[in-house]
């Protein structure tokens, strides 16, 4: 609409999206592991792995666990990636 000072009024909507603003924290960490050399592959070693993400409800709140890229990470695999059990993999 047109004013008085020849200059325009324009509505604009603005939609204010969450950001990944907050970085997951983990539960009773840090987890320490003992596994016996003789432990068969597939076994699941450690359950209860769990980390909570403080961004609001969410793709940015959903937390994923995956084994970092490392010298023992082909020993050990997550049953999924929404899920905190850990798999011997290999020995």
């Amino acid at each position: 609409k047109r004013t008085a000072d020849v200059g325009f009024e324009i509505p604009v909507n603005i939609r204010v999206t969450d950001a990944n603003d907050n970085a997951p924290q983990f539960i009773n960490a840090p987890y320490v592991l003992n596994i016996s050399e003789v432990t068969v592959v597939g076994t699941r070693v450690l359950q209860g792995v769990r980390a909570v993400d403080a961004d609001q409800q969410g793709a940015y709140s959903t937390v994923q666990y995956s084994v970092l890229p490392g010298p023992h990470a082909d020993y050990f695999v997550f049953v999924n990636a929404l899920e905190g059990t850990l798999l011997l993999r290999n020995h």
